[in-house]
């Protein structure tokens, strides 16, 4: 069935406007294959500039799934295992990515979506000091996403915490970030690239839900610690031959700003839909500061939103009400926005 007004996620739609002329542009014009292309080269150093890593390298791959696996496989020894929250996207959408590569997955209790560096610090405080050590996983990484799976963000003071902890256990940090620019384009974000730069080991900046047809630029802010990358993305079937096809889209999302314009006009939309839903009586699960919003409807309504308008059935709240994910993305139309505004203010509980 066709939905008319989706909120269903952020990558039903092919690419923004500005992305499909530049690649009509380049019409039949032949480039080097596998990346090696001045589009890509180009691409890559705007990324950099504003990591503000300079002696920093950037790959490019084409999906979110495939680039968090290549991380894992490339720093994770093989009796090592990956940390990580219990609804990290690595751990409950990634249909066991990592363990098919046979790394354990430690899940640790979430705080609103997000790692609690002392929660952190005790588990491996508690591995390192066991006398049983030699009889379990030894922690190799530490997996968190900015923005998390309910929308919400770490603050550079929870961000520094969580890197001082990692660097007391010389254990690696890495940033998914699948929906980076809805982050960085957040009103209660402080975190900036740089930031991600100066605190990680490695971070990923996302273009398949930020308005791309597809890819993800992986950021290794120092490259010296980069190693034989492209070998392994080529073993992972991931390094595309046609590789400028990534490279002009990062091209065209890094050189004017796009990538956070976009997103800033999605992250107001789910604002003023967070308060018409406020102000309708409906309760919200969590405040989400980014494109994804929570609301908590009673069963049948919940079931026509979903109906009406492809948003996704999250989490039970009791046995009468179900919280649903409403997805604001930067193809999202003010049609879009009015047709749901009109649908909650015509089902409001007060």
């Amino acid at each position: 069935m066709t939905i008319a007004h989706p909120f269903t996620n952020d990558y039903s739609r092919s690419a923004h406007p500005k992305i499909l002329e530049d690649l009509v542009c380049l019409g039949t014009r032949a480039f080097e294959g596998y990346g090696c292309d001045e589009l890509t080269t180009q691409a890559s150093q705007l990324i950099l500039e504003a990591c503000e890593a300079p002696e920093g390298a950037v790959y490019l791959v084409h999906g979110g799934t495939q680039v968090n696996a290549l991380y894992v496989d490339f720093v994770v020894r093989p009796w090592q295992s990956v940390v990580c929250v219990e609804s990290g996207h690595i751990a409950t959408h990634e249909a066991g990515a990592v363990e098919h590569l046979g790394h354990r997955l430690v899940t640790l209790p979430a705080d609103e979506g997000r790692m609690d560096a002392a929660v952190l610090e005790d588990y491996l405080r508690s591995w390192r000091d066991s006398q049983l050590r030699e009889h379990m996983t030894e922690p190799g990484l530490v997996y968190i996403s900015q923005p998390t799976e309910l929308g919400t963000l770490y603050s550079r003071k929870q961000l520094e915490a969580l890197a001082r902890v990692c660097r007391s256990f010389d254990v690696g940090l890495y940033v998914d970030g699948a929906r980076m620019g809805y982050g960085l384009a957040s009103e209660a974000n402080d975190v900036s690239l740089a930031d991600l730069s100066r605190l990680t080991n490695a971070f990923t900046i996302g273009g398949t839900k930020c308005g791309m047809l597809f890819g993800e630029a992986l950021v290794i802010p120092d490259a010296a610690h980069a190693g034989s990358m492209r070998t392994l993305i080529k073993a992972h079937g991931a390094l595309l031959a046609k590789g400028w096809l990534l490279g002009v889209q990062f091209l065209t999302m890094f050189r004017d700003d796009l990538y956070t314009s976009i997103t800033r006009t999605a992250n107001e939309r789910a604002s003023r839909l967070t308060a018409t839903f406020i102000d309708a009586g409906f309760e919200m699960l969590i405040a989400s500061p980014t494109n994804q919003i929570f609301p908590v409807l009673p069963l049948e309504l919940a079931r026509e939103l979903i109906e009406t308008f492809g948003v996704y059935e999250w989490e039970p709240v009791g046995e009468s009400r179900l919280c649903v994910r409403v997805v604001v993305s930067w193809a999202t139309t003010d049609e879009d926005e009015a047709a749901l505004h009109e649908w909650v203010r015509s089902h409001a509980l007060r």
